[in-house]
């Protein structure tokens, strides 16, 4: 009986800790200092990338794109708290409240990672970065 009990739980969590519908963190193509809510890297496609903004991270954390290209950001606040989606070095300065969408233009650096953050929420880890390749 022992054996058939430790067995099942065994079993509750392994399927538990495979759950489909678990957030699991991504490892992060480039190291940010302080701490960063991880949500995964996608590379831009035919010029534009949608970026969801979520309570309290950025969905993709990580934005991969080629060197001094030009990117549409479709960036929508999907969270209950308003946010911004800031980029001092591209000059980029949004601010969404709950439900709000807005195109961001940005030209990536012709080298180096360049940071953005939620000027709100950033040492809560509201931060990612630009990825040139």
């Amino acid at each position: 009986m022992r054996r058939a009990l430790v067995g099942a739980t065994v079993a509750v969590l392994v399927l538990a800790g495979c759950s489909s519908s678990t957030k699991t963190a991504t490892a992060s193509p480039v190291k940010l200092a302080g701490k960063v809510n991880l949500h995964g890297t996608k590379k831009v496609s035919g010029g534009s990338l949608a970026v969801e903004v979520y309570d309290f991270y950025f969905e993709p954390t990580f934005v991969q794109g080629p060197a001094g290209s030009k990117v549409t950001l479709h960036v929508s606040n999907e969270g209950k708290a308003s946010h911004t989606f800031t980029s001092s070095q591209l000059g980029v300065d949004v601010t969404l409240k709950p439900g709000d969408k807005q195109d961001v233009v940005v030209t990536l650096p012709a080298a180096s990672t360049v940071e953005f953050m939620c000027r709100f929420h950033q040492s809560g880890g509201m931060r990612g970065a630009f990825v040139v390749q």
